[in-house]
């Protein structure tokens, strides 16, 4: 009877270590069982020890990540400013005496803006700043030049709308002496 004892004992150890290495589970909780230790009990003068395993079980354990996928939105691409720069393409007259006054000048152009200024220029010569400038369009501004005692020479004519953008009309308007 010892002896079918004994291979009772070991078939139950036996499936039981099977059951662990398959991944078996405990009915009663669904948790898997894993062995923490193994207890031998003290041997009896009659008795041959027999390890008996000790079942602990472990709390199933889920770990769940979530990447919310967040569309970044594209961004709307601000319109670049449109810059308005003009033009002169002629004066009318385009000629003056020096210590004279030209009332009337007619200067023709693109883009002009109310309280544009004209002036005519000169390397190494002071500019001369228009007077009575009026802005009748933005293709025609007539202004005034107060010419003194100037170089006699082709100066520049120069129109600067109120946001700086300008536009210059090189060695049109000549100066002469006097006759």
């Amino acid at each position: 009877m010892k002896r079918i004892h004994l291979v009772t004992i070991l078939c139950i150890v036996f499936l039981f270590a099977a059951c662990l290495s398959a991944g078996c589970s405990d009915e009663s909780s669904g948790s898997a069982a894993t062995p923490a230790a193994t207890q031998t009990a003290p041997p009896t003068p009659t008795q041959t020890p027999v390890p008996t395993p000790v079942k602990t079980t472990v709390a199933p354990t889920t770990i769940a990540t979530t990447i919310a996928k967040t569309a970044s939105p594209t961004p709307t691409p601000t319109p670049a400013a449109t810059v308005v720069v003009p033009s002169v393409l002629k004066t009318t007259p385009d000629t003056a005496t020096i210590n004279s006054t030209v009332n009337g000048v007619i200067i023709s152009g693109n883009n002009f803006k109310s309280g544009a200024t004209v002036a005519l220029t000169s390397p190494g010569n002071t500019a001369i700043n228009a007077t009575n400038v009026v802005v009748n369009s933005a293709t025609q501004i007539t202004c005034t030049f107060a010419i003194g005692d100037v170089a006699h020479t082709a100066w520049n004519v120069v129109v600067t709308n109120p946001d700086g953008q300008s536009a210059i009309l090189q060695n049109w308007f000549t100066i002469t002496s006097a006759s």
